[in-house]
């Protein structure tokens, strides 16, 4: 956890008497953790994370390969069908 020392780095520290540092990164994360909880908007945070732009582009990439298959799916159905037809007339070339 953010801002929380571990029993080992809390026993250095006791036994060094030297303080330990906090980068930058970890008391922003702590700090905007904080605001957070504080003004209790990690729910409408989550939300639109979740609404978010990477959740809409894998969407469109999903979708795109949706109507991928079915475009395979369509050209192979009408090259059976043509095939289909093309056995059935020489079947009745040959007949006739």
């Amino acid at each position: 956890p953010v801002g929380k020392k571990s029993k080992l780095e809390a026993l250095v520290a006791r036994l060094t008497g030297k303080k330990t540092t906090v980068t930058t990164i970890a008391k922003t994360e702590h700090d905007w953790g904080n605001f957070k909880k504080k003004e209790g908007i990690e729910d409408d945070l989550a939300s639109y994370r979740k609404d978010g732009y990477l959740e809409k582009q894998r969407f469109l990439k999903d979708t795109d390969a949706k109507a991928e298959a079915d475009l395979t799916d369509q050209r192979r159905q009408e090259r059976e069908a043509r095939d289909k037809a093309a056995h059935v007339l020489r079947l009745a070339g040959a007949r006739g």
